[in-house]
């Protein structure tokens, strides 16, 4: 369990989370922002909100965005000043985070949340500057006071709350401290214990347009895949976010592992030395793709590979060793018995094994 710490006490590598990442790298979410926002300004916002939306949508990401509008230096969340920072690096004094990898949130983290609300909002800041007034004078860590004090909790998953924690934040739900506010995120509404889910005003975060989530791979895509890897076509981008649900950052997952993978069988049928065979081998053996994902993406590269070895024979061009007609040929066989024992399972099947068996396959040809 891993959590900012409450008031100023100074935090360890294990009191903060990794960064979240930043709501202005979202595509489809601008309205919803600008919601916020409006809510905020006008003294709206509810005091228990729950962001509810499918895996790898943003929640994450547009909880942290309202965390950090009472803070922003531009009176909105701009994501670029010291206090944005602060928020997105889960080190703002203000505010707790709460998030978990273990099966549930205990009784603990309850705790930790009633004692982050129960410090008076903005004593942070007029104990780093006593004559401070709020929205003027930056903190000693470059960390300006905010336009008016208040408290927050961001608890991520908070499906995961367990009967004991979530009794012991009844109270605190129904009544919140004044001056504070109380952000979770949950994929699991149904999940939720009944007495939390009535004491929180729930926000549904549909998936973005397919266009922009679109938009949003090809961004961010360049920088997870290696310069060697194939850019994925618009139609490969948009069956991937199908199949991620149009959930963008499952999207991005599925393409950016896709891609990587993708690499490894193309090193794998067209390599340079043996050695390069052993080595994309036993890293298809460590990628934890599936066999069936590997046997579809393998027999399109295979017959990708046909397709060029019958043009170059009409042309007349001289084939490397991986586009023998010969060679695909001996690894399409071998890929059709792989395909048998798959669907069959009669015997164990060991990917590294498996892609040397169809590297070497044919090769002396």
């Amino acid at each position: 369990m891993t959590t900012s710490k409450s008031r100023n006490t100074k935090k360890t590598s294990d009191d903060i989370l990794p960064s979240i990442p930043s709501w202005t790298d979202l595509m489809g979410f601008r309205m919803t922002l600008k919601r916020l926002t409006h809510l905020w300004i006008t003294d709206k916002l509810p005091s228990v909100l729950l962001f509810e939306g499918r895996d790898g949508i943003g929640k994450r990401s547009i909880a942290a965005a309202a965390a950090a509008m009472p803070f922003c230096s531009h009176h909105e969340p701009c994501g670029i000043c010291a206090n944005c920072h602060a928020v997105l690096s889960t080190s703002h004094p203000e505010i707790l985070w709460v998030e978990t990898s273990d099966i549930s949130l205990k009784l603990t983290d309850a705790d930790r949340i009633h004692e982050h609300l129960s410090v008076h909002a903005g004593s942070f800041w007029t104990e780093q500057n006593p004559s401070n007034s709020f929205g003027s004078t930056p903190s000693k860590d470059g960390v300006a006071s905010p336009q008016r004090a208040v408290r927050i909790v961001v608890i991520i998953d908070a499906d995961k709350l367990n009967q004991q924690a979530a009794n012991r934040l009844l109270v605190t739900l129904e009544e919140p401290p004044l001056s504070s506010h109380i952000f979770m995120t949950t994929s699991r509404p149904k999940a939720m214990l009944p007495t939390v889910l009535s004491r929180a005003i729930k926000w549904h975060l549909a998936p973005p347009h397919l266009e922009d989530t679109l938009t949003f791979l090809k961004t961010r895509l360049p920088s997870i895949l290696s310069p060697e890897t194939p850019t994925p076509t618009d139609t490969e981008l948009k069956e991937c976010i199908l199949r991620a649900g149009l959930s963008p950052g499952k999207a991005l997952d599925l393409c950016g592992h896709e891609g990587m993978v993708g690499e490894k069988i193309r090193r794998l049928l067209n390599p340079e030395n043996m050695l390069h065979i052993l080595e994309a081998a036993e890293e298809l053996g460590k990628s934890g793709t599936t066999f069936g994902k590997w046997i579809e993406m393998v027999e399109v590269r295979l017959n990708e590979r046909y397709k060029k070895a019958v043009s170059e024979r009409k042309n007349g061009t001289k084939c490397p060793s991986g586009l023998h007609i010969g060679v695909i040929n001996e690894r399409r066989r071998m890929l059709s018995q792989v395909k048998r024992a798959a669907v069959n399972q009669k015997i164990a099947l060991n990917m590294q094994l498996a892609s040397e068996s169809l590297g070497f396959s044919g090769i002396s040809q």
